[in-house]
């Protein structure tokens, strides 16, 4: 399973067009949903958070987090 896959379980995301979701922010208190996501990427539309999807299944919970030693 992908991690675009576990995030739309995780946030009940809905499918807004080919391989593109919605769904509330992960970043900000948000009422009504502002954060596309796809298999690459994110970007919140009201707050501007935007990165790899990778980041936002680690910052979600869903992916255990990278520990980089110098």
């Amino acid at each position: 399973m992908s991690f675009a896959e576990k995030i739309v379980r995780a946030t009940n995301a809905k499918r807004t067009g080919r391989g593109w979701w919605i769904t509330n922010c992960a970043y900000h208190d948000d009422k009504n949903p502002s954060m596309s996501f796809s298999q690459r990427g994110f970007k919140c539309h009201a707050c501007g958070e935007r990165g790899h999807i990778n980041r936002l299944a680690e910052d979600l919970g869903l992916k255990e987090k990278r520990s980089w030693r110098p």
